[in-house]
């Protein structure tokens, strides 16, 4: 077991804590609290101390307890603190790679790690929960609810005076451990071993059921960061369908989203607050959004699969009057969007709402929501046709997608940087508005991407632990003709038959590129 500090440096960061002093309570033992007749009476390992109502405590401070529905004595961060009691401070969880980690953070245990379970390691599954026994302890109100179906609970088992600690999940390689100063009780779990869905374990190409012509593998490459898994899973040509499937506003797993699919992988960049998509969209031949800046992007229909850096050759005209006629190269200051129910634009754009016959209904500064069956058009406030607009007025708005290959396909996302072109390497973030030296493209993490080999079959890969320049050499070593990035990190996620593949549980995303069954796909899905 590796246990060393720059590890736990990295995935500590990331983790996110449940219980802040602002807002923290806890529950304690019925033992430490012994019937009284006045007020609550706690006699815990090394602390005792008594409230009386009107009178307040003796040998603690802090606001009085409370008792909970089932009686049980709660009791205040500043009470908790000054006795020192034994507790969990707060239960923290994050993802390093594929691995789920849940930290108990721990206080007032006086023999350390020595109280605590010893290590532990077990296969986990939804119907087989894991328990470990932990000594008597203050537990905190509020703790992380299920993720991806991964649950941890912590409860006072009165009857045999000591705290319980319950984990479900997934079918997953559970490793506990404890360890000192600070003094923590770590949970990690991991997918379990890594086999072909439905195969053997091995590094060799497997058929995935139902779907001639698709296989997945996965193999060893070394990156920035040293040797790591990739997983890739190959579509012959003709033996699959692809479309884009979004949840903007709302996010959803791929796994969700790949619903009837043999294959699928995260796409597009979103915020994560409000999963509102950051660039280019386009939906069985609908545009929904324009590309944002030069990015690239992944168009499907239209005679095959395009990936280019995207534009947007626009015109906007009222009446005879040519307003507008530009071709919106990286960092132009003009978007379209027509995703009824998100909110577009900030307070520093102009904002041009139309309705479905592109008669103005407003013109302002954003954000702005776009009008079901109508969009919106934001614009920085010196283009001066734009902002004398007036409301009732009609626009009509045309635009073409650049390259020319791209605006014949059906389906389109945009990501990037662009990976590979012409069989060569093309990363060059910079033409695409990202910043060198920044976590999204030099952190070692999960990475995502997409490649296109010259006779047509399509490559979904995500290495495990990556930079994003190291995927410009596993899709050349795989024999893309073209390839882009897809987002990364906590996003990047791989569905294969039937299940993920690189990670224990997926975060929601916005979108995700599915491959259907050519059969299934021409029976009407």
């Amino acid at each position: 077991m590796n246990r060393a500090a720059p590890l736990l440096a990295v995935v500590l960061a990331a983790l996110t804590s449940v219980a802040t002093a602002q807002e923290a309570a806890w529950t304690l033992p019925r033992a430490w609290t012994p019937d009284g007749a006045d007020g609550v009476r706690i006699e815990a390992p090394g602390a005792t101390a008594t409230y009386v109502p009107g009178l307040g405590w003796s040998g603690a401070v802090g606001p009085p307890p409370e008792r909970t529905d089932d009686g049980r004595v709660r009791l205040a961060e500043p009470t908790v603190s000054a006795l020192d009691l034994p507790r969990v401070t707060a239960v923290r969880r994050g993802l390093q790679g594929g691995t789920v980690r849940t930290v108990l953070d721990l206080a007032g245990l006086s023999a350390g790690t020595a109280d605590l379970p010893a290590d532990a390691a077990a296969d986990v599954t939804a119907d087989a929960p894991w328990r470990a026994t932990l000594p008597p302890l203050a537990l905190p109100t509020r703790t992380p609810t299920a993720d991806g179906g991964v649950a941890l609970q912590l409860r006072h088992d009165d009857a045999a005076a000591v705290t319980r600690l319950d984990v479900r999940s997934p079918a997953a390689r559970l490793t506990a451990f404890a360890l000192p100063a600070p003094l923590r009780y770590v949970v990690d779990l991991a997918p379990p071993a890594r086999a072909a869905p439905g195969a053997d374990a091995g590094d060799g190409a497997t058929p995935l059921p139902g779907a001639p012509g698709v296989t997945y593998r996965t193999f060893q490459a070394t990156g920035s960061a040293g040797p790591t898994p990739v997983h890739v899973v190959e579509i012959a040509p003709g033996a699959a369908t692809f479309e884009v499937a979004y949840a903007a506003g709302r996010g959803a797993s791929v796994a969700a989203l790949a619903d009837g699919a043999v294959a699928a992988i995260n796409a597009g960049y979103f915020v994560p607050s409000d999963y509102r998509p950051i660039g280019l969209r386009r939906a069985d031949g609908r545009l929904l959004a324009w590309p944002s800046r030069g990015r690239a992007a992944v168009g499907f229909g239209g005679g095959g699969v395009v990936i280019a850096r995207a534009e947007v050759h626009a015109r906007i005209v009222r009446g005879t009057e040519v307003l507008l006629d530009v071709r919106t190269r990286g960092g132009h200051p003009l978007g379209w969007s027509a995703q009824a129910g998100l909110r577009v634009g900030s307070a520093r754009q102009g904002a041009l709402t139309l309705d479905g016959a592109g008669v103005v209904l407003r013109n302002g500064v954003g954000p702005v929501e776009v009008p079901d069956g109508g969009s919106v058009l934001t614009y920085q406030p010196d283009l001066r046709a734009l902002a004398l607009v007036e409301p009732g007025e009609r626009l009509e708005i045309e635009a073409r997608l650049v390259p020319a290959a791209l605006d014949a396909t059906a389906w389109a996302v945009e990501a990037g940087p662009l990976l590979v072109a012409d069989a060569r390497p093309a990363f060059e973030p910079e033409r695409e508005a990202f910043a060198r030296g920044v976590r999204i493209l030099d952190a070692p993490t999960q990475q995502a991407g997409l490649g296109v080999t010259a006779d047509g079959a399509v490559l979904f890969v995500v290495a495990e632990t990556m930079v994003a320049e190291d995927l410009v050499d596993v899709f050349l070593d795989l024999g893309a003709e073209a390839a882009l990035r897809l987002d990364s990190g906590g996003s990047a996620t791989l569905w294969a038959g039937g299940r993920t593949v690189n990670r224990l549980v997926g975060r929601a995303v916005e979108s995700a590129i599915v491959a259907y069954p050519r059969a299934t796909a021409e029976s009407g899905r």
